[in-house]
């Protein structure tokens, strides 16, 4: 994620966080947003890629 967008993330949890009178529900979205990563791996993101450009590559003809 690009930096401006992980400081916008940051101060959005931080306004939840810090809400008078939050909800439950936004208190465990402030939670989980709070807590978050990305498992991805490009390995299992290249076949997809390959089979779309392949899709496109038919399109095209």
């Amino acid at each position: 994620m690009k930096p401006q967008y992980k400081l916008a993330m940051k101060m959005f949890v931080s306004a939840l966080k810090n809400k008078k009178n939050a909800t439950e529900k936004e208190k465990e979205a402030a939670e989980i947003m709070s807590s978050s990563y990305d498992i991805s791996d490009v390995k299992y993101i290249e076949p997809i890629v390959e089979y779309l450009g392949e899709k496109d590559n038919e399109k095209a003809v």
